[in-house]
């Protein structure tokens, strides 16, 4: 039978629309953002702070072209339970979210001090099915379906796609395809024997009266008594779930804890966001990036307009309270 568990209570971000907020977006400039007006660059500018969020690229500490310079015993690096991280396992394809200092441009780009850095994998559970392919494929990890391509960094411990087996226990990076309803990988960590399980994604399904929801094509049981101001359809959640297999009868997965992801970081004057359109309003007034609610109302956000769901972009603006006003929307690769 499942067990209902209590979850705790978390404050979330607001989600009002910062409407009417007009940001300067010039180009080029060394005290600026770079805007609209420089094609489309979808990077930060010298002489701000500045918050980044997205998955560590080849050369060095780099997120979203912007060196993360890390300062040991002045930077704070945590998993997503809070737990210290070493600084060299922050390898090509990993999650972070950085609270960055002032952002300098260097001989070989722009450089921004660390103050805090999150490691903020997606899942976290066994391998339920193996695709028949070697070296790309749909690995089914706790019934969501992740696909591995050849852009996907695997650890050591398996070295090639072949390698991964039935049960093991592997930490899935990259990002939630909400349109294809499966997860893309960015990195695939081995782990063994963890205490617990757990998923990040788009809330969907909520009923409250059968105490269940889903995330992605994860089916989750949660505490009956929750309330509709914790928890709506459409929020970024994290759920930590017991490491045991879910329940024969329903296929529900045994929650202990299920929140809105609080990413804990303090307003910036500019902030980068990479990762994959989850949702778009009908009248374009923002989207959702990779959880992360972008107003598109600033009237210097040309770029903004045009996007679809499921998309790889990069938005640069201002963080508030949790909310970006975006400057630009940049469609990646």
């Amino acid at each position: 039978m499942f067990r209902h568990l209590t979850l705790p209570r978390l404050p979330t971000a607001p989600l009002a629309l910062a409407i009417g907020l007009l940001l300067n977006a010039c180009g080029g400039g060394d005290t600026d953002v770079a805007g609209v007006s420089s094609g489309g660059t979808g990077n930060v500018g010298p002489g701000k702070a500045a918050a980044v969020s997205g998955t560590v690229q080849a050369q060095g500490l780099r997120v979203n072209d912007i060196h993360i310079d890390v300062t040991p015993g002045s930077t704070t690096i945590t998993g997503p339970n809070g737990e210290a991280v070493a600084s060299d396992t922050l390898t090509e394809g990993t999650n972070v979210v950085v609270d960055a200092g002032l952002v300098t441009r260097q001989a070989d780009g722009l450089h921004a001090p660390a103050d805090r850095i999150q490691v903020a994998p997606l899942l976290l559970g066994p391998v339920r099915a193996v695709p028949p392919q070697t070296t790309v494929g749909t690995l089914n990890v706790m019934d969501q379906a992740v696909q591995v391509d050849a852009n996907t960094r695997i650890d050591a411990h398996w070295g090639t796609l072949a390698a991964i087996q039935l049960g093991d226990i592997v930490e899935v990076h990259g990002w939630q395809d909400v349109a294809n309803q499966r997860y893309v990988a960015t990195r695939l960590v081995w782990r063994t024997a963890p205490s617990s399980y757990s998923v990040t994604g788009v809330l969907t399904a909520l009923n409250l009266e059968e105490a269940q929801c889903t995330v992605g094509t994860q089916s989750l049981g949660y505490v009956s008594s929750l309330s509709t101001t914790e928890l709506s359809d459409g929020m970024w959640v994290r759920g930590k779930l017991m490491a045991r297999i879910p329940d024969p009868d329903t296929g529900r997965w045994f929650t202990q804890n299920l929140d809105p992801v609080d990413r804990g970081l303090t307003d910036k004057p500019q902030v980068s966001v990479e990762g994959l359109v989850n949702a778009i309003h009908p009248t374009q007034q923002w989207m959702e990036v990779q959880g992360w609610r972008v107003s598109l109302v600033s009237p210097a956000c040309t770029t903004c307009a045009g996007h679809t769901v499921g998309e790889a972009v990069r938005v640069v603006g201002e963080l508030k309270a949790g909310l970006i006003t975006a400057h630009e929307v940049v469609s990646r690769p």
